[in-house]
């Protein structure tokens, strides 16, 4: 078989290095990798965010199986692509990815009556302020966490 892995990080090392394991497996690829990765795999220089370059690069090597690391081009849909051009992939959709993908969207689908789960809020306003914590503040403060803003 010829597997292609899809990242750089350790998790993708870690997956290049137990695939690596199989007597099934013939030749490893991974888009980018690392030097690290480079020691199972051969790396290629593609980014995981270029569907098209991987999806032209499983056509061109008659790659076997694409494994998707990262949750980037996850929630892009490149699943979704492969699998609709026929190509086998270990990795879930677009819709399922979003869950690991978007936090608010996380915290909206958790809010579901029997899902337990800690108060949360979610809040569009950007910072403009810089926010430090203070490990010496007193619990009596006029505050009532030991949360203080940094002047800019």
């Amino acid at each position: 078989m010829k597997i292609l892995v899809v990242g750089g990080g350790g998790r993708e090392h870690a997956l290049v290095w137990k695939i690596a394991q199989s007597p099934l497996v013939k030749k490893i690829y991974c888009a980018p990798g690392n030097p690290g990765i480079a020691q199972h795999a051969e790396c290629v220089p593609l980014r995981p965010e270029d569907i098209l370059g991987i999806l032209q690069f499983v056509r061109e090597k008659s790659i076997d199986l694409t494994v998707v690391g990262p949750e980037d081009p996850l929630t892009m849909g490149i699943a979704d692509k492969l699998t609709e051009k026929g190509f086998p992939v270990f990795g879930p959709t677009a819709a399922c990815a979003e869950i690991e993908g978007s936090k608010v969207f996380c915290r909206n689908f958790s809010t579901r009556p029997a899902s337990p789960r800690a108060r949360s809020a979610c809040s569009r306003m950007r910072m403009t302020r810089t926010i430090t914590w203070t490990p010496s503040a007193r619990r009596s403060s006029s505050r009532p966490t030991a949360w203080r803003r940094a002047r800019a």
